[in-house]
């Protein structure tokens, strides 16, 4: 895999901070179409049952968008 594909020279303390972010706080990302077949209930209950300090962030679109 190139890994050069995935490179961004986006500033990842500016994204941060335009999330509310903080620096050393954990963030987990899902990408993905939203639908039911996904189950991401599942996904958010877990992620509410152990959260420690993190964000998750859920991208996509999909018939189960917000």
């Amino acid at each position: 895999m190139d890994s050069n594909r995935f490179h961004s020279d986006v500033d990842g303390s500016k994204v941060r901070n335009e999330l509310g972010i903080g620096p050393k706080e954990q963030v987990l990302i899902t990408a993905g179409n939203l639908d039911r077949t996904k189950d991401l209930e599942v996904l958010i209950d877990a992620f509410v049952k152990l959260n420690h300090d993190s964000t998750l962030i859920i991208l996509g679109d999909g018939p189960e968008e917000y």
